[in-house]
């Protein structure tokens, strides 16, 4: 069965004020919940250095009393847990995990004929023009801007976030610099420039920030591969698509357990003793190897019934070139 848990929680206290799930208790080994509120959502994860559309949710079934306090959401913290529950031959309930920690922007209830909804806009929790972090960014001569970043982003969000540095320790400013940005996306955008132009090579890709869950990651794609995480045939709705000459994407059925910068690696190619010229295929992904994900989008309806209306969508940088 399909899984979900969303909990809005006072960004002041962090007491949870609202929990909805799929499960009785809302844990994806729990019983199924029958009467769990169907749930769309939309939630686009990326880089900080490339603009992203804020994440969208909307429950619908809800009670008056909630839809009448909608706008007392904003600005509070929201959280969502998603995957399947065992059950089905395919399900695999190890993959649920937590896929998205931010802020509500706005919240707003509506009532149409019989049908009662609640609309969530959600934002990362670290912060935007509107709402501004002082992020005070003093980089001394002979420090990697990575660490310096590091510092920074620690000092204005070490009550919630933990920081880590994956950047090269190589990518060093000729002199001291410093700045202020009112968020991530602004710093993300000045570091991946000035990498660049510290380290010329057309292949590289640049510092960037990435928040995963909890955790806020400096990266520039040249710490050591981690032990890939494998994806197996079963898991895939359809086969993997060239977006350009080394990054792939993938269609998945929804799963917690994939984030941006972890390492994945697609499904062995096995043999067939058919001679029919599509059958070789059938059971064979086009694409084998190992790669990055750099991307990742949530895309869900509980209620809808095609296998595509909960499904994990990752753009995956290919380390190991894809062979067909």
């Amino acid at each position: 069965m399909r899984f979900y848990n969303l909990t809005i929680s006072d960004a002041t206290t962090g007491s949870v004020i609202q929990t909805w799930s799929s499960t009785l208790d809302g844990t994806p080994t729990g019983r199924n919940n029958g009467a769990a509120l169907r749930i769309e959502f939309d939630i686009p994860l990326a880089g900080y250095s490339v603009p992203m559309d804020g994440s969208f949710i909307r429950v619908w079934g809800i009670d008056f009393a909630t839809i009448g306090q909608a706008n007392n959401f904003s600005d509070q913290f929201v959280s969502l847990s998603l995957g399947m529950t065992n059950g089905l031959p395919l399900a695999n309930a190890n993959q649920v995990n937590q896929v998205f920690s931010g802020k509500i922007f706005q919240a707003f209830g509506n009532f149409q004929g019989t049908n009662l909804s609640l609309d969530l806009i959600i934002i990362p929790a670290t912060g935007s023009p509107q709402y501004p972090v002082n992020l005070a960014f003093n980089a001394a001569k002979n420090q990697s801007l990575g660490n310096a970043a590091a510092i920074s982003i620690r000092n204005a969000y070490s009550n919630y976030f933990k920081v880590v540095d994956n950047s090269s320790q190589d990518i060093i400013w000729t002199e001291g610099t410093w700045g202020t940005f009112s968020d991530l996306h602004a710093m993300a955008q000045k570091l991946n420039a000035m990498s660049k132009v510290v380290n010329t090579d057309p292949n590289y890709a640049g510092i960037d920030i990435y928040v995963n869950q909890k955790t806020i990651t400096i990266d520039d794609g040249t710490s050591p591969a981690p032990e890939p995480t494998q994806i197996n045939f079963n898991d895939m709705m359809s086969q993997p698509t060239w977006l350009n000459i080394i990054t792939i994407q993938l269609e998945l059925v929804a799963r917690g357990d994939l984030s941006n910068l972890q390492y994945v690696k697609l499904p062995p190619f096995v043999g067939q003793n058919n001679n029919q010229s599509q059958s070789r295929w059938r059971d064979n992904s086009t694409f084998t190897g190992i790669g990055k994900i750099i991307r990742t989008r949530h895309i869900g309806d509980l209620r809808q019934p095609t296998g595509t209306a909960w499904r994990t969508v990752i753009d995956v940088l290919m380390q190991q070139g894809p062979t067909q």
